[in-house]
């Protein structure tokens, strides 16, 4: 066995092997006599066909399929002489057997990429920092003292009023009244003053009664099938089915109680409030200063990645968003090429992070899971000993430590950006996706 040719585009590397017909002879020869064994052929015994004979009318069946079974046997022998370790498993293409002379084939597989980790430390991040007032604490008041709001059946003889609950039959017309497929909707809850059906629709609603049919008019952004936005008015026939009348009560204490599910006043559930809201950005705060962190690190890295499994990461992130989509707004092929990037950025960051867990020498140690297993005991009221056993080895332990590199990686960024903190308002800091 012999390489003629070997090729390397980026991380693809396509290998041309040589094999003499004097090294398939002894394997052919021992693929006769094994077929010989249970040949069956008029005028003889099962075992006793002469070889020739078995050659003459198998030979060319035999020998195909030894030289598939030759070539994945040789494999690992190949990709020993080019000194090579691929990511993928090789592709066999180009399969050629010239009786008496040789045989050749080519085998296509792809390499982990090669790269140098760039000089990350010490560029700047932006990490927000989330000021939270008693505006915003009076806000998700606010909206605790609605969900807890009286809620009863408005008199038939009453029309629809602004903060009203209203449940509705609608259905998208054209302009010539006639309905549009795929905008039929039954039983949907409006809370008017939120323009649920589009911008001012809920004004249009004001003063409808139960059973009345009223026309609202909005103006919508619709996507074609290539993602390209257009702008139309769009109407909504509507169907009035019930009319839900809203009593806030009073903000005291006794609200407060009711709000919190256990005695306390409204000044402790302004503070409680207050915590909640603190504690909530915080967890965003670190998440998206997460994500940024990532993507610098992407951003800093160029390298190419290889083909296969960039397209089985897209292809898994393409079918992962279909299950979670019931509306099919994109077809799957718009869907796909709208996901490259995110796929393209996940997978370069996980070759990335990979590398520095190598040059950092990060480690999971057992130190590392028992303390973790400890504080999932605390937090979650969890029986130790059972946790213990439960994470002693396997996948579930494999996946355990997985979470404590990735954490640990995390921890290393954080030591080595620099980071410019931006002062933004709690509404602000929730509506900046």
């Amino acid at each position: 066995m012999r390489i003629l040719e070997q090729t390397r585009d980026g991380v693809v590397v396509k290998i041309k092997v040589e094999i003499l017909e004097e090294e398939l002879v002894p394997e052919f020869e021992k693929a006769y006599q094994k077929a010989q064994k249970t040949a069956v052929m008029d005028g003889f015994r099962p075992g006793k066909v002469p070889l020739n004979l078995v050659k003459k009318r198998y030979g060319e069946a035999i020998r195909e399929e030894l030289i598939e079974d030759y070539i994945k046997r040789i494999y690992p022998e190949v990709l020993k002489t080019a000194n090579l370790k691929p990511i993928t498993p090789g592709d066999i293409r180009e399969v050629e057997y010239k009786p008496k002379e040789y045989l050749h084939f080519t085998t296509v597989f792809e390499l982990k990429p090669e790269f140098t980790l760039a000089e990350w430390r010490n560029t700047t991040i932006i990490k927000d920092v989330v000021t939270i007032t008693e505006e915003d604490i009076e806000q998700e008041l606010q909206s605790q003292r609605e969900l807890h709001a009286i809620i009863s059946e408005r008199p038939e003889d009453q029309g629809v009023e602004m903060g009203d609950h209203v449940y509705v039959n609608i259905q998208g017309i054209d302009h010539t009244g006639y309905p549009i497929v795929g905008k039929k909707r039954s039983n949907i809850k409006i809370e008017i003053g939120k323009d649920r059906l589009g911008s001012n629709t809920d004004e249009q609603l004001i003063g409808a009664k139960k059973n009345e049919h009223r026309r609202v008019r909005t103006n919508c952004v619709f996507f074609n099938e290539h993602g390209e936005e257009r702008r139309e008015e769009l109407i909504w026939e509507t169907e009035i089915l019930e009319i839900e009348q809203i009593e806030l009560l009073e903000l005291d204490d006794d609200l407060a109680a009711q709000i919190a599910g256990k005695p306390i006043t409204l000044s402790e559930l302004r503070r409680e409030i207050e915590m909640e809201l603190r504690s909530y950005c915080q967890s965003l705060v670190k998440q998206r200063l997460a994500q940024r962190m990532i993507d610098k690190m992407v951003e800093l890295h160029k390298f190419d990645l290889p083909p296969s499994i960039l397209a089985e990461t897209l292809e898994r992130m393409v079918q992962s968003r279909l299950k979670k989509v019931t509306d099919k707004i994109f077809s799957e092929d718009i869907l796909r090429e709208n996901l490259t990037e995110v796929a393209e950025k996940q997978l370069r960051w996980f070759f990335i992070r990979n590398k520095l867990i190598e040059e950092e020498q990060i480690q999971a140690t057992d130190e590392d899971v028992e303390n973790e297993l400890k504080l999932r005991a605390e937090t979650g009221k969890m029986d130790y000993d059972s946790l213990k056993l439960m994470f002693k080895s396997g996948e579930k332990r494999t996946d355990l430590e997985q979470e404590i590199l990735i954490a640990k990686v995390m921890n290393v960024l954080h030591q080595g950006f620099k980071f410019d903190e931006r002062l933004m308002d709690f509404n602000a800091f929730i509506d900046n996706n």
